[in-house]
């Protein structure tokens, strides 16, 4: 009877390892991920990252850009409008 139990008991383990085999096997193509489909994923992440930094970049030299020649512009105005007073009073006296 002892045998018997320890035979069973043995033949248990053995088939449970062997299902336990079969599952990983069987799971292993389903739950990994194929490493191609982890680089493209990190390649295409990348890419967004360096096309959002450098629409970034893009704005703040267009900003800096257009700040600069509108400064230009005012101080050409202001000047203008100078000379032109001063030539007004020139006239009227």
């Amino acid at each position: 009877m002892c045998i018997v139990m320890v035979c069973s008991r043995l033949f248990v383990c053995l088939w449970f390892q062997e299902l336990l085999e079969s599952v990983r096997e069987s799971c292993s193509s389903v739950v990994g991920l194929p490493p191609a489909f982890v680089r493209d994923l990190v390649i295409e992440q990348v890419g967004t990252d360096v096309s959002n930094k450098l629409s970034a970049m893009n704005l703040a030299v267009a900003m800096q850009l257009s700040d600069r020649i509108i400064d230009e512009a005012t101080d050409a105005l202001k000047t203008t409008v100078d000379r032109l007073v001063s030539a007004c009073d020139i006239l009227h006296h």
